[in-house]
């Protein structure tokens, strides 16, 4: 089993290795002079989640990190441009493939329980180049917003984050969903043991075929409108059951999309997926479609369950934009969000790790401290706290290779373990359709 220590240590090493700098600069003469912030440092300030203006961050940042001599905006402005942000992502694949190669991780029914869903993001609005590149979003008054589509592959029981994409607001969902898994298959993680669930935004054929064709099990919402076979099922009053789906009767756009996917594609062939129709609390009936053919493994019963489970992608939204304030940009240029994008999902997956393991050691599932006397309800460790407690000594951590991060984890994980808040299951709220307007509530601190 590989301990947070081992991963992070890992992910230091990778931070000062010349080819990990070498491929994440942009232009070839970039970070090659001893300048103040050279390729580790501008990486490690723009990862301590900058949501203070940059010369407020800079004063704690240098104090906490022992650098002596301070450095003014303009040089980071001018730093942060010679880094790619796909620094970040790539530092996050190196914590996923160390993470779920060699951890026994939670599964539910012998699967990972995936979840894919998408979002916006309001981003900087005086800036010529992210509206030119992410395009606009528009009300019933002539103002325009620049605003940015965000879809997620988020493991909704170990609370890690795959693979996030901030895209063009005009972006297709189904599109951006291929795109993660095509970005996590060089990670060499087996697929086979994913389920990944999907709202009722995202049924479409070619998806179904992309993700039967490379083994990944899913589970959508669906409206009856989605095929006509799907339509069927619902009227002929049939709970569960399993159809094939002829890829003769694809539309002109659904063909010219697999087309695209797989050159060559037999459109002779038949696909088969399960029906399931299940009665929610208020009497409406949901209609999920799955690659779970196997009955006797997946019973009927458990699909209610399962779907529900979709609700932590949702709740990983909420801890991103309300915790992590990942709209509170750091700068005005497409480089910058993509960096503070990408530092946010990092960040929130270095935390996860953390608080699985002090989750482990606390046995947490029953008790919330280690006196062994029963209590109400199971416990979880305290998101924002814990965010808060990496600020300013991860970033120490990863700079400085003569910290201890066995040492360092252990004084984080203390700290995770001595804030802990009770999980009340079955709590249910009717839905406001309009909200006060309070970007940031005093609850969610």
């Amino acid at each position: 089993m590989k301990k947070a220590s081992y991963i992070f240590e890992k992910m230091r090493r990778l931070l000062h290795s010349e080819k990990f700098i070498n491929k994440n600069r942009i232009g070839p003469k970039s970070f090659l002079r001893r300048r103040l912030l050279p390729f580790p440092v501008i990486f490690s300030f723009i990862l301590n989640q900058l949501k203070k203006s940059i010369p407020k961050e800079q004063i704690a940042f240098c104090k906490n990190c022992e650098i002596k001599k301070n450095f003014s905006r303009a040089a980071v402005t001018k730093a942060r441009a010679k880094l790619s942000p796909e620094a970040f992502r790539e530092m996050n694949h190196v914590l996923l493939k160390e993470f779920y190669n060699d951890n026994p991780v939670k599964k539910l029914h012998g699967l990972v329980i995936m979840a894919i869903d998408g979002s916006t993001a309001e981003l900087p609005n005086n800036s010529p180049e992210i509206f030119d590149k992410y395009g606009v979003a528009t009300n019933q008054t002539t103002s325009k917003v620049p605003m940015g589509r965000i879809s997620s592959l988020h493991d909704v029981i170990n609370g890690i984050t795959w693979d996030a994409n901030l895209a063009p607001y005009a972006s297709n969902e189904r599109a951006l969903a291929i795109q993660h898994f095509e970005s996590i298959k060089s990670l060499g993680i087996d697929l086979k043991q994913l389920l990944v669930i999907f709202d009722r935004g995202y049924p479409s054929l070619a998806l179904l075929v992309y993700l039967l064709k490379n083994d990944i099990h899913f589970l959508m919402r669906s409206s009856t409108k989605f095929l006509k076979e799907v339509n069927e099922v619902e009227k002929s009053g049939k709970r569960d059951t399993v159809i094939k789906i002829s890829l003769k009767r694809a539309t002109r756009a659904a063909r010219a999309e697999l087309k695209e996917l797989f050159p060559g594609i037999d459109f002779n062939q038949t696909i088969s997926i399960r029906i399931t129709i299940v009665t929610l609390s208020t009497g409406e009936n949901e209609v999920l479609i799955s690659s779970l053919l196997d009955k006797e493994n997946y019973p009927y019963k458990i699909f209610k369950e399962l779907y529900f489970k979709r609700w932590g992608t949702e709740e990983n939204y909420k801890f991103f934009k309300v915790s992590l304030e990942i709209e509170n940009f750091s700068g005005k240029t497409c480089i910058a969000i993509e960096q503070d994008f990408h530092t946010t999902v990092l960040v929130a997956n270095s935390k996860s790790l953390l608080s699985l393991e002090a989750m482990q050691e606390l046995n947490c599932d029953t008790y919330p401290s280690q006196d062994l006397s029963p209590k109400k309800y199971a416990y979880a460790i305290n998101k924002s706290v814990a965010v808060e407690a990496l600020k300013h000594d991860f970033v120490t951590a990863l700079l400085n290779p003569e910290i201890s991060m066995e040492q360092f984890c252990k004084r984080i994980k203390g700290i995770m373990k001595n804030n802990l808040v009770p999980i009340r299951p079955g709590r249910s709220f009717r839905r406001i359709r309009k909200y006060p307007h309070r970007k940031y509530h005093m609850n969610q601190r």
